[in-house]
């Protein structure tokens, strides 16, 4: 096995803009389009922090003596709704750093944030020559359990709360719903069926 640094290691946990649509795009089976407004959205809502640069040539270092050698002096990247209008360029994974350097640079996700809302369907275990990272279980394709969970407690908030009507979620459609609760299409209406089917929810 070819050597990798200790950095080489600690870059595989991280995805760039175009991998994380790969994923979204597999796990929800949706088309690009979709996976982007997705993606955006989860950014915008601060749910896939916290975000880093990838590191560029010619970035000032600041030297740190007994601790890590070198440290990247620019700033992170932001976190919340300032990324519903972040300038993004989906097919290299930049994003022009209106908030510090004025650069276009590659953002990087955690890949657990990613696998958080978009676990990849039947990804084998890392074993032991994985280095550091973190395996991820395998799983038959699907939304995971929580996924369901966590959708349906929300729509049910939402209707309690009247920032939704029962008429309204039944009238949502799948892309809408995916965008508001962050889920797959089938995942979001498979939740939608089994909350106006609870006897809370159905007309007396």
């Amino acid at each position: 096995m070819p050597y990798k640094s200790k950095a080489e290691r600690e870059r595989e946990n991280w995805r760039t803009i175009p991998e994380a649509i790969v994923a979204i795009c597999a796990a929800d089976r949706c088309d690009e389009s979709t996976a982007r407004k997705l993606l955006r959205k989860a950014l915008a809502n601060a749910d896939l922090g916290p975000l880093r640069w990838q590191p560029e040539k010619g970035d000032i270092t600041l030297q740190k003596p007994r601790a890590s050698r070198f440290a990247i002096a620019n700033h992170g990247p932001p976190n919340g709704q300032i990324w519903i209008t972040a300038k993004i360029r989906w097919s290299t994974g930049r994003v022009r750093d209106d908030w510090d350097t004025g650069k276009w640079l590659v953002l990087l996700i955690h890949r657990l944030r990613i696998d958080r809302y978009w676990a990849p369907p039947n990804t084998p275990s890392a074993g032991p020559a994985s280095g550091n990272v973190i395996p991820i279980n395998t799983r038959k394709r699907g939304p995971l359990p929580e996924v369901g969970n966590r959708i349906r407690d929300a729509m049910r908030t939402d209707i309690r709360e009247d920032r939704l009507s029962i008429q309204a979620l039944g009238e949502m459609t799948e892309e809408a719903m995916a965008a508001r609760y962050h889920g797959s299409r089938d995942t979001c209406r498979k939740a939608r069926n089994t909350i106006l089917s609870e006897s809370e929810f159905t007309p007396k």
